[in-house]
């Protein structure tokens, strides 16, 4: 039970850091709200359209990275309308083109940020796969890979 509750502290400072350190990055950039006229380099988190019924949104894990080298790593989350503490994963990790990525979002979301230990696992196999020539960087939206909204 305490190794329990000593994971479940962990997550959650894991967590607050993380809001922590996004609301810092906004502070430093002088803004705490998305931009007026944005691009997907602007902010981390984005609504897109999912599945009826249901909230869905992207965060980038790498934005400075993906305008230099047009791969952007994300995640993809919802929560079904009306029960927004209810969130949980579409897609772990998703290696996606930034065209693609740009053609896929509506519009800049204020919350949120998941816990990182999904996408960090999927990320480093990703990388492996990457090393070993096997790596997927999809080039098609997020609705078209994930089948969401009726694609």
């Amino acid at each position: 039970m305490k190794s329990e509750n000593r994971y479940s502290s962990l997550r959650t400072l894991q967590a607050l850091a993380l809001a922590t350190a996004y609301a810092l990055v906004f502070v430093a950039s002088g803004r705490a709200e998305p931009p007026a006229k944005p691009n997907i380099f602007s902010w981390p988190l984005w609504t897109i359209r999912g599945n009826p019924g249901f909230v869905t949104w992207v965060e980038i894990q790498n934005g400075e990275e993906a305008k230099k080298t047009g791969v952007a790593h994300i995640e993809v989350a919802c929560y079904r309308k009306g029960a927004p503490n209810d969130c949980f994963h579409l897609c772990n990790h998703m290696a996606i083109t930034t065209e693609a990525l740009e053609k896929s979002v509506l519009r800049p979301r204020k919350t949120g940020a998941m816990y990182p230990e999904s996408y960090q696992g999927a990320l480093r196999q990703w990388q492996a796969d990457e090393k070993a020539g096997k790596a997927v960087i999809y080039n098609k939206t997020i609705q078209e890979v994930l089948k969401l909204g009726g694609v």
